[in-house]
């Protein structure tokens, strides 16, 4: 587009490239102005995500061991029952 324009004058004196990287420099600045101020509410709602995923953990974690608790109480429990009923049985 900028031969059509120029007539080929940029290339001859080299500046078509240097307009090229002008204009890829000053997109990349564009792009982290806008980018800036939208990054805080992304890494703000990212970090609030995984708390609210770490606390969800911690609970299921917490009722998976009262869980296990309780099935090893029980289990202790009808060990120690069994236990005391074989040692009558073979006391009588």
């Amino acid at each position: 587009m900028l031969e059509e324009i120029f007539g080929g004058i940029g290339e001859s004196l080299g500046i078509t490239e240097g307009i090229g990287w002008g204009v890829g420099g000053a997109a990349i600045a564009v792009a982290a102005l806008v980018a800036v101020p939208l990054a805080k509410p992304l890494t703000k709602g990212v970090i609030r995500g995984y708390l609210d995923v770490s606390r969800r953990v911690q609970e299921m974690t917490a009722e998976v061991s009262e869980s296990v608790q309780d099935v090893y109480a029980e289990a202790k429990h009808e060990h120690e029952a069994q236990r005391t009923t074989r040692r009558g049985a073979a006391s009588a």
